[in-house]
């Protein structure tokens, strides 16, 4: 099938799809139910590699203008902490970092196998 696919004449592609109908009838009958207009390089109604703009296969977000877009809108800073307003009832709320404990031993090199995976040397 592939073959047919990317044969450029319809000699080509006629004698390439006889002999896949010959070899197996069950993959004939898909590529034909499928419609050759949509793997086939002959049998499709518009040139495909010829004049191509890629930006056009690409997604708006991809591109740069875009990009641009989004980061052009101005960015209002915080300003300094010392500046803030804030309320009194979270301004006397004392807050300490979380209590960690750096595990004994030496560091583990890499990670652990699942059990489920399976091991090769």
């Amino acid at each position: 099938m592939d073959s047919a696919a990317r044969s450029y004449s319809e000699i080509q592609y006629d004698r390439h799809i006889e002999e896949l109908r010959k070899l197996h009838k069950g993959a004939y009958d898909y590529a034909i139910d499928v419609g050759p207009h949509k793997w086939s390089r002959v049998r499709c109604p518009q040139r495909r590699e010829q004049n191509l703009d890629f930006t056009s296969l690409c997604a708006d977000y991809y591109k740069r203008e875009t990009l641009i877009d989004a980061y052009s809108v101005l960015i209002m800073p915080v300003g300094h902490p010392s500046s803030w307003v804030v309320p009194s009832d979270i301004a006397s709320r004392v807050v300490l970092n979380p209590k960690t404990k750096r595990q004994s031993g030496r560091p583990m090199e890499g990670r652990h196998v699942s059990s489920s995976e399976r091991t090769t040397t």
